[in-house]
Formats: structure tokens, C-alpha cells, sequence
């Protein structure tokens, strides 16, 4: 059996509500406040679609976001749910979008997500997600 200390718990807690928060704002600039300078975003599946699969740094991050947000549209993302670990800084989410892109096409996708948090700041995101579903919605364009 484990035996979490209540430092542990309460940070867990602190860091489960900032992720739900960061997870209802995502991608915007309310959102991109809660990332910390030096953050690392990974898109594993990226490359084929001909993008990068690892931005560093908020600039970046922020950069990369814009644009792709740019040609998807207004991601709300809805059904999260979230699972912590044994470090209270690690969160799993996993949730949908369902929308209509800006060129009328639908777009419904799953993710899944790691989120590293650290000093109050989102520091490290890994996210999954179906790249046909992208392919089929949008004509995907970043400039890297």
C-alpha cells in the first residue's frame, strides 16, 4: 500500500486544478499564460502531416498553436477526463473535440494527453491524436 504525505496530496490537488483549468482553456491566451517560458509541446504523429512533432519554448509553442488553431477553428474541448499519478505533477487527459472547421468541415477528434506540471506552470505536453481526422477536416499548413 502507499502512503502519499499530505504535502503530496495537497500539491496533487493544487496541480489537478490547474490542469482542469488549462484543459478549459486551452488554446487560448488565458491558456498560454499558464505555460511556463521553457515549455516542450509534443505532437508524436505530426510529422505525417509534415509538421514538426516537438516545439520548445512558449514562443514557439504559442507560434504553432496559432496556426493551427487558425485552420481548425475554436477548439472546445469536451468529456475530459483526467487520471493523476504517484507525482503530483503528472496528469493523463484524455478528450474530444467536435466542431466545424472554418472551410465547413466537420472535425471530431479523441486526444489524449501527458501534462507535466511544475511551480504552477503547465511545463511539458505530450498529445495524441488521429492525424487522417486532421487531413480529412483541413488542409494542414504550419509554418515550422
Amino acid at each position: 500500500m502507499e502512503c502519499v504525505n499530505q504535502t503530496d496530496a495537497v500539491l496533487r490537488q493544487k496541480n489537478y486544478e490547474l490542469d482542469q483549468h488549462f484543459m478549459s482553456i486551452a488554446g487560448t491566451p488565458d491558456g498560454f499564460a499558464l505555460m511556463d517560458e521553457n515549455i516542450v509541446v509534443e505532437f508524436p504523429y505530426a510529422g505525417s502531416l509534415g509538421s514538426k512533432e516537438k516545439y520548445e519554448g512558449k514562443a514557439t509553442v504559442v507560434n504553432y498553436l496559432t496556426q493551427m488553431l487558425a485552420q481548425v477553428g475554436d477548439l472546445n474541448f469536451e468529456g475530459i477526463v483526467t487520471t493523476g499519478t504517484v507525482d503530483p505533477g503528472l496528469f493523463f487527459n484524455e478528450y474530444y473535440a467536435d466542431i466545424v472547421t472554418p472551410a465547413g468541415k466537420k472535425y471530431r477528434q479523441v486526444y489524449i494527453n501527458k501534462v507535466r506540471i511544475k511551480d504552477g506552470k503547465i511545463t511539458y505536453i505530450k498529445e495524441l491524436w488521429d492525424t487522417k481526422r486532421i487531413i480529412d477536416a483541413i488542409d494542414f499548413k504550419i509554418k515550422n
